[in-house]
């Protein structure tokens, strides 16, 4: 039964509700805001180049020590520094069908803040009207041309889906709930004395894209004739929702919105106009913008090497496996992309592919000792380190870190029938090719190996059957921010094993195998999960490679 509240009561609820809304608000209705600064600066000369300055600002947060990570690799790695820029290139490129030329002028790092400043020039930004001599246009995200300018404006969508899907699986790897909030302008500075021509036309326009689950972006134009500028200003705003309008099938208004927003044109006109120089401009050539192709693929690689030694003792039962592993991870990741034209400029959306790949070569040398006193079965495990190489890049202009990982452990197990001490060893290497991979709604997988098998010795000083192992377990990983990305889980082995001979008194038979267990997936984050069934993982279970017989015979033991 419902009974209304007195009136002091309500006012209370009144007041406890408004601050609530408050705190939402201060918060974000998606969690704590992580925001990200960018501001641009294009002041035209008299003959149409413009001087460019681009400033992008990370305060204090975890999105800020993301970025500032990325920033020490763009000092410390020549690469990491040409592939920012020529990243920063590319989307310019997109946005305004000319190539600048670009350069890093500064950085600021803090401990998890970050300033950094792009110069450069774009010649020729504004070009004169081929209807009106005396007056200069600057095309802003105008893909007027369908038959010419459909790739650019494709490699164009697949830009902002791209950096979405990093900047997503980026807040899954923060602890809590984000909201990622990106607040860019864009400031056009005409010459002195330029009149606007179409202020009516350019004067507070805005525009906005929903892909759903609070994932937006906003953007508006204010001129301020006196001063002769053009301020284009941008919020993006990602969360950890799935972006819904974008899952549908029918999610071509999402693109015509997209290509529609920022999308504009700047025609003035100047007291001292200047002819176009008689050079050509460097205007973007039909596949430049997509050089590498409109889909992602990284691939990546790495090295490492351990020792594992490990002593485990059990009543009279002592195993000492050592194990020196040597291990090679190579890892690919790959999205494809697929448009789906249903009329003139407009597209329907889908993730065509995911698949992710790792190439794991562990090389084991393995070698197990053993003494008991009497029977006894045990078996061990134990962790030894952990080792990782993490390597930084930008997409669009989003800071990617892929973190390659080997968990590595130590595993032994024995089983004897009475006093012995048994020794012995060999040497595996085995290449395995793991690929798992989502496409037209499915998963699947495949694996492929080969092998290389090298037999080292093994004693024994009693006719007592022995069963002895040595394993390396380990879990290798090729993470996008910690979170998303190719692993497996990867066990090889090593076993000896002897008995007595039958009908000699002094023989032992014996054989060395070896083996090696294979596990693994993709681990999923963000707006690639939410294309990918929305699934958290793929597991599955590879194979079991092995066992392989590397030795086998009969010895003669000291009686």
């Amino acid at each position: 039964m419902f009974t209304r509240p007195k009136p002091a009561v309500r006012a209370i609820l009144v007041s406890l509700s408004a601050a609530l809304l408050l705190a939402l608000t201060a918060r974000g209705l998606f969690g704590e805001d992580l925001p990200r600064s960018v501001q641009e600066e294009f002041t035209l000369d008299s003959s149409g180049n413009a001087e460019f300055t681009r400033v992008e600002s990370l305060s204090r947060s975890p999105l800020g020590k993301l970025y500032v990570e990325h920033a020490k690799a763009v000092e410390s790695d020549k690469k990491v520094s040409e592939n920012l820029l020529s990243e920063a290139t590319r989307y310019y490129q997109q946005l305004y069908n000319i190539k600048p030329k670009l350069k890093l002028d500064e950085q600021t790092v803090g401990d998890e803040t970050l300033t950094r400043r792009i110069k450069g020039e774009f010649r020729r930004l504004a070009r004169t009207d081929p209807d009106d001599k005396k007056v200069r246009m600057i095309s802003v995200r105008q893909f007027p041309d369908e038959k010419s300018d459909e790739k650019r404006l494709l490699a164009y969508f697949e830009g902002v889906l791209d950096s979405r899907m990093l900047e997503s699986a980026m807040l899954s790897a923060f602890d809590g709930k984000q909201t990622l909030k990106g607040n860019a302008s864009a400031v056009y500075h005409l010459p002195a004395g330029a009149k606007i021509e179409n202020l009516k036309e350019l004067a507070d326009r805005s525009w906005k894209v929903d892909f759903g689950g609070g994932n937006l972006i906003e953007g508006s134009l204010k001129v301020d004739e006196k001063a002769g500028t053009v301020t284009y200003a941008e919020t993006v705003t990602v969360t950890e929702e799935k972006p819904d309008k974008l899952l549908v099938e029918k999610n071509e208004k999402v693109f015509e919105d997209l290509r529609a927003c920022g999308s504009f044109i700047i025609r003035y006109s100047q007291p001292q106009a200047q002819a176009d120089p008689a050079e050509p401009g460097e205007s973007l050539a039909a596949a430049d913008c997509y050089e590498g192709g409109l889909d992602f693929s990284g691939t990546w690689s790495t090295t490492f090497s351990h020792t594992l030694t490990k002593s485990f003792t059990h009543q009279t039962l002592a195993v000492t496996p050592s194990v020196i592993l040597s291990l090679n991870l190579g890892a690919t990741l790959t999205w494809e992309h697929q448009w789906v034209k249903v009329s003139w400029w407009k597209w329907q959306y889908k993730l065509k592919k995911f698949e992710a790949k790792l190439t794991v070569t562990p090389g084991a040398d393995a070698s197990i000792a053993v003494s008991s006193g009497a029977a006894l079965s045990k078996d061990w495990s134990a962790d030894i380190i952990t080792k990782n190489t993490t390597l930084s890049f930008s997409v669009v202009c989003v800071p990617v870190w892929i973190v390659l990982e080997a968990k590595l452990k130590v595993g032994a197990e024995a089983t004897v029938s009475g006093v012995i001490a048994v020794s012995g060893g060999a040497k595996a290497t085995v290449t395995n090719n793991l690929s798992v991979k989502y496409e037209n709604g499915g998963w699947s997988k495949s694996s492929s190996f080969s092998k290389s098998l090298q037999f080292n010795s093994l004693t024994a000083n009693a006719q007592v059957e022995a069963t002895a192992t040595a394993s390396a377990p380990f879990r290798v990983s090729a993470y996008i921010y910690y979170i998303a990305g190719p692993y497996a889980e990867v066990k090889p082995w090593v076993k000896a094993h002897t008995k007595a001979q039958a009908g000699n008194a002094t023989g032992v038979s014996y054989d060395i195998t070896t083996g090696i267990d294979l596990n693994g997936g993709a681990a999923m984050a963000g707006w690639l999960k939410s294309l990918c069934d929305n699934l958290p993982s793929y597991d599955t279970t590879f194979a079991t490679v092995g066992p392989f017989t590397i030795a086998s015979g009969n010895k003669t033991i000291s009686p």
